[in-house]
């Protein structure tokens, strides 16, 4: 996606989150704080070179997007797959479990995968465990998310999928919502998965978020 808006002349920054691409083990002990701090700089580094910023977050992303822009004047937020609630009915017992569990695998098979495309399962790079750890740093920044939404007032583009197996089915609606935007936008998709920034219908997603910035 960075890709793509940096070949139509848009600035695009990707910032790798602390404890992300580089080793499972490297999760433990990173907070949502110190995830949001690499949000923060990154958003700081593109204000000092660029007129505009708008700020783009796919799935535990689109949270630390939404908290970022309550605490910005943004002139467009985009929200992809937002992560505010999670399927799994495992994610509320990750405050006690993470004492005692460290990580649990992944299942490796792509059939098994939500993904309509299933050869975008080879691009869409990942640890293969989902450290408790982590996933208790999210239960936290969802909580505080959602006791922000009604403070986010950007013009907000919101995109999920019918498809996606791993966030809660009302997620994004309840993000378009609660939201105090009045400027406000929801795009629904029907042939992707949770990964719809390389799924079946990321040129679309891409496409959508390029007339948002255009328009705003």
């Amino acid at each position: 996606m960075g890709e793509y808006l940096a070949e139509r002349n848009i600035t695009a920054c990707g910032p790798r989150l602390p404890g992300h691409g580089s080793a499972p083990e490297d999760m433990q002990g990173v907070t949502w704080e110190a995830w949001y701090s690499a949000v923060e700089t990154s958003y700081q580094g593109l204000s000092a070179s660029c007129e505009r910023v708008f700020v783009c977050g796919f799935s535990l992303g689109a949270l630390l997007a939404l908290h970022l822009a309550v605490r910005h004047d943004l002139p467009g937020l985009i929200v992809l797959s937002p992560a505010l609630e999670v399927r799994d009915w495992r994610a509320s017992l990750v405050p006690l479990a993470r004492h005692f569990i460290k990580s649990i695998p992944k299942d490796p098979d792509p059939a098994k995968s939500d993904l309509a495309d299933h050869s975008a399962f080879e691009r869409f790079w990942s640890y293969d465990e989902y450290s408790t750890e982590a996933a208790y740093q999210l239960w936290r920044l969802q909580r505080r998310v959602r006791s922000e939404l009604s403070h986010v007032r950007c013009p907000t583009l919101i995109v999920y999928s019918t498809g996606d197996s791993v966030i809660g089915p009302r997620s994004g609606s309840t993000i378009y919502e609660r939201i105090a935007a009045q400027d406000k936008k929801l795009h629904v998709l029907h042939n992707s998965g949770h990964g719809i920034v390389l799924d079946a219908e990321c040129q679309a997603v891409f496409e959508a978020a390029y007339q948002w910035i255009g328009t705003h």
